[in-house]
């Protein structure tokens, strides 16, 4: 049994591993409580987690522009051998196999007969709004026009800049 993770002069806790999934205790292959000296009464727990997780992303393909005739055409001998292997299914795996050849013959004929899509990497945020932006660029605007204006107009003018400042501030807040 491992040492316990909370300690005390009088008191020892283990951890409450009721508070996991059953497939993640399942997937947990080796568990430690580490030795090393926090602040906290509670010390940290390593867990190592046998997961073969994959992550993939599928492309996009510009199909406006036909060529769904030639698509057909490319796939079409490949139909008969994919349905043939389906009805040899017995069990899941046999299924998953013959869905990733099924998969796999779609895409190839996809990447040969059609452009492929570009992807944007960067989206702009669904709180940045074009209240936001203006806001953002009134505050500028400000700023620009007190660094140039003389001595006495910058003490006028940077009251007015500090409450839009304060209101560009609150509202992102």
């Amino acid at each position: 049994m491992a040492p316990p993770t909370f300690q005390r002069r009088d008191m020892k806790g283990w951890p409450g591993l009721k508070l996991c999934t059953q497939g993640l205790i399942n997937s947990i292959n080796q568990w430690e409580v580490l030795e090393e000296r926090t602040l906290s009464d509670h010390n940290y727990i390593k867990a190592n987690i046998a997961s073969a997780m994959t992550s993939f992303s599928l492309k996009k393909y510009k199909t406006k522009y036909s060529n769904h005739r030639k698509l057909i055409s490319k796939i079409e001998p490949l139909v008969n051998p994919l349905i043939e292997e389906i009805h040899l299914v017995k069990n899941q795996d046999e299924l998953n196999i013959a869905t990733i050849h099924l998969h796999t013959a779609i895409i190839q004929g996809c990447n040969m007969m059609y452009k492929i899509k570009k992807q944007e990497l960067t989206a702009t945020p669904t709180w940045y709004t074009q209240d936001l932006e203006i806001r953002k660029n009134r505050l500028l605007a400000f700023k620009r026009r007190s660094q140039r204006a003389t001595a006495e107009n910058r003490a006028e003018g940077s009251s007015i800049k500090l409450l839009s400042g304060k209101q560009f501030h609150h509202h992102n807040l």
